[in-house]
């Protein structure tokens, strides 16, 4: 294997440990950039991925969780309403990077199986690597308030099984909501 590939290798198994190093993306991209220009043929073939995973979120991924239409932003202008849309297993939700809060969540309820077993709840929530505003598990203590999910656990478990309900414990599926 030559010491491009290798560097390339490398560069993308370390950034997908390290999802919070942003550097090692940049890097990854330098790298890419640099190998693309020694092999024009690479860069096409990205290029072709890229696109077509994009247009398979766009054209089938989301669709298939969305039950009208893709929900809009209100007013374009305030960027309050503004949203990214992430696909998760048994749910879609758009996500508010400057808020750090889901503004609307999409999923479907069916009846479930009656032999269904129940999982055992997790201990903690994980922080989402596609959000740009890093909200933990500890974000919420001594705030006075509770994280609330908006597709819930019980029925993401039941339905969609441990990758529904590991989805359901990301910090992108979370509101603040009153201690009760």
């Amino acid at each position: 294997m030559k010491a491009s590939c290798r560097t390339l290798l490398i560069l993308y198994s370390h950034s997908l440990c390290a999802k919070k190093n942003v550097l090692s993306f940049f890097k990854l991209l330098t790298e890419l950039f640099r190998l693309s220009r020694k092999h024009p043929v690479l860069l096409l073939v990205i290029l072709v991925l890229g696109l077509g995973g994009y247009g398979y979120e766009v054209k089938i991924g989301r669709p298939a969780l969305l039950y009208q239409e893709t929900p809009k932003s209100s007013n374009a202008k305030n960027i309050d309403t503004w949203f990214r849309i992430l696909r998760n297993d048994g749910f879609i939700l758009g996500y508010s990077d400057l808020r750090g809060n889901p503004l609307w969540v999409e999923y479907a309820l069916t009846a479930a199986k009656e032999n269904g077993r129940s999982l055992k709840r997790p201990n903690r929530f994980e922080t989402d690597w596609r959000s740009i505003n890093r909200v933990s598990h500890d974000s919420y203590q001594h705030s006075g308030y509770d994280r609330g999910h908006m597709a819930p656990n019980y029925a993401m478990s039941r339905l969609y099984g441990r990758e529904g309900q590991s989805d359901s414990f990301l910090m992108t599926n979370i509101t603040p909501q009153i201690q009760s």
